[in-house]
């Protein structure tokens, strides 16, 4: 792990949280110039002085937690230039409503390895 647990962290060096001022809190991670929810995201969230980093988890097919914001990978990776991966597109109800694309429900980890994440929106640094 980046940090030790905090169960390994002896009790005597422990500062109790503040509450001077706001939190910080980095939602999918320093998403606005690196694609959210990547350990680079986390990564720039920390060297900024989140507070704390608020994540999604998700389940891969073969059962291995992620963590991934969207259920679809269509708007944040790549997965539509992957030819392999074209019968893959299903519609499933989500919260009520049905959604087309391509879930991570239904690629292993070994699979969502394979894509690239990509910026959500144009309007962001798209060099990553």
């Amino acid at each position: 792990p980046f940090y030790p647990l905090p169960s390994k962290i002896s009790n005597q060096n422990r500062q109790p949280i503040q509450t001077s001022r706001p939190y910080n809190i980095a939602h999918r991670g320093s998403n606005g110039e690196i694609p959210e929810e990547t350990a680079a995201a986390y990564m720039r969230a920390i060297e900024e002085g989140a507070d704390f980093i608020e994540t999604d988890i998700l389940s891969s097919k073969d059962g291995v937690l992620i963590c991934f914001h969207d259920v679809i990978l269509d708007l944040t990776t790549d997965v539509a230039n992957h030819k392999e991966f074209a019968n893959r597109k299903r519609t499933y109800n989500v919260q009520g409503f049905n959604v087309t694309g391509f879930f991570t429900v239904d690629f292993t980890l070994k699979e969502l390895k394979k894509l690239r994440v990509k910026q959500r929106y144009n309007f962001r640094d798209q060099q990553h």
